[in-house]
């Protein structure tokens, strides 16, 4: 299956990076390292990653598209160009 699902995604030409955690090889746990690494509280997780490649901010799907917005137009602003419509 993760095969498959990157397959899928390459052949998309998404632009972004598609992140999949792996299960643990002691097989003790459900979670994998990502999980750990990132903190993850909830599943499905949504990650904002700030132009600089840094975790900005992580939560619900919906919280992130507001946070996203906001962030970009705060950087925006700094930059002095105006947000695309």
């Amino acid at each position: 299956m993760r095969r498959s699902l990157i397959a899928d995604a390459a052949g998309k030409k998404l632009g972004y990076p598609i992140v999949i955690d792996s299960l643990p090889a002691d097989g003790r746990r459900r979670w994998g390292h990502l999980f750990d690494q990132f903190a993850v509280s909830q599943i499905p997780l949504t990650i904002v990653v700030d132009r600089n490649g840094k975790v900005a901010a992580h939560g619900s799907r919906e919280e992130m598209l507001t946070t996203a917005s906001q962030l970009a137009r705060e950087q925006l602003s700094k930059d002095k160009r105006p947000l695309a419509k």
